[in-house]
């Protein structure tokens, strides 16, 4: 071999070597050594001059494993951890005083916001969550009347850890009327778009376990979070074609009739003329009848048709109150947590980029609205 393929041949194995030695996990943790964050929390301080927030992180007990977890309490599978401080930064150097193993954010699950923390605080912790870096963008965010440690501290039995239970809830495809879940990135991704608030779903403890207690919404600004009523949240996550198990129950004529099973796909349009959002809403709901005051359903027939008409008129007429429940509260409340702002400015392109990122711009809404309700009776199953 000519000097100069060795040398060439020496330079590639020392290469080759830093590779090895530069890559790799060298520095990498056993999980038995960090400390897992699975949830986190946030509230404000009650006695901060400075405005500074509670954080709550939420751990796995260590010494808790499958096989001990029926013996254990619910209380004892995690345990949280609060500190205060002005930032996610602070607050995760004066967590890691307090522990003896790594605090590791890479398994975030669920990030809680108390109802009273203000809504620019709320925006500012996951826009640090965001640029963190080893935080995962697929985290949900909830909030919670205060404290959030009371919410995030919910553990069942029957879920062992590191199975958390606000996650399980959450991502239970149709297990509830919605589906509820909005994760980190999307949650930021609203705030930082002109004209369109982030909203989260208000889980409330109860009995060991959640109750849905609301919708919050964050408009720009340090106010709080405003609340909509359940009639406007189902408004809201219909036009969002979000609904997955909903129930209907009313009073067709003298006759109680049920509809549940209902899922609902929505077509939403919206144009800016004259300094307002011209909105159209093409609902298009299907469920399943499945009493009618516990009197049996007809197998067929007329009898069975003229039901089943009669429940998709109580369907439609609820369907139509519930979205427009939730246009009024927005026109109320001037926001538009359904994103609609956005879709006009599409064809808005110079006041589109005239808006600065996560600016509170919002145009009064007037909407029309159309829905179509396929009931089927549950006895045609049988």
């Amino acid at each position: 071999m000519r000097s100069g393929d060795r040398l060439r041949a020496g330079l590639a194995l020392i290469a080759v070597c830093a590779l090895l030695l530069t890559a790799g996990c060298g520095d990498a943790l056993p999980v038995e050594d960090r400390a897992l964050v699975l949830a986190l929390g946030i509230d404000p301080n009650r006695t901060s001059a400075a405005g500074d927030l509670d954080w709550t992180f939420v751990l796995p007990n260590a010494t808790v494993t499958a096989s001990s977890v029926g013996r254990q309490s619910p209380g004892t599978q995690v345990s949280g951890v609060r500190v205060t401080a002005p930032d996610l930064s602070t607050a995760m150097n004066a967590l890691q005083d307090r522990l003896a193993r790594k605090v590791y954010m890479g398994d975030l699950e669920v990030f809680a916001i108390g109802l009273a923390t203000p809504s620019d605080r709320a925006r500012a912790a996951i826009s640090d969550l965001v640029q963190f870096g080893s935080v995962p963008d697929g985290y949900s965010v909830v909030a919670t009347p205060d404290p959030a440690t009371r919410l995030l501290s919910v553990v069942t039995t029957q879920d062992a850890i590191p199975r958390y239970f606000l996650t399980l809830y959450l991502n239970c495809s149709g297990c509830h009327r919605h589906d509820w879940r909005v994760r980190g990135w999307q949650w930021w991704a609203a705030a930082q778009t002109p004209g369109v608030v982030p909203h989260a779903v208000v889980l409330r403890p109860e009995a060991g376990s959640a109750v849905v207690a609301g919708e919050a919404v964050y408009p720009a600004g340090p106010g709080p979070a405003l609340v909509m009523p359940p009639d406007a949240q189902d408004g809201l996550f219909l036009t969002m074609s979000r609904t997955t198990a909903a129930v209907v129950s009313g009073l067709a004529g003298r006759r109680r009739l049920s509809v549940s099973r209902l899922t609902g796909r929505a077509r939403t349009t919206a144009r800016l003329v004259g300094g307002r959002l011209e909105v159209s809403v093409r609902l298009h709901v299907r469920g399943v009848l499945t009493s009618q005051g516990g009197v049996a359903i007809p197998s067929g027939g007329a009898a069975q048709a003229a039901l089943v008409h009669a429940a998709q008129v109580l369907v439609a007429q609820h369907m139509l109150d519930d979205v427009g429940a939730a246009f009024r509260w927005a026109n109320r409340e001037h926001c538009d947590p359904f994103g609609l702002t956005t879709q006009a400015l599409l064809a808005r392109p110079r006041l589109a980029y005239a808006l600065a990122p996560g600016s509170s711009v919002w145009f009064p809404i007037d909407v029309r609205m159309t829905v179509r309700a396929d009931v089927v009776s549950a006895s045609s199953f049988t």
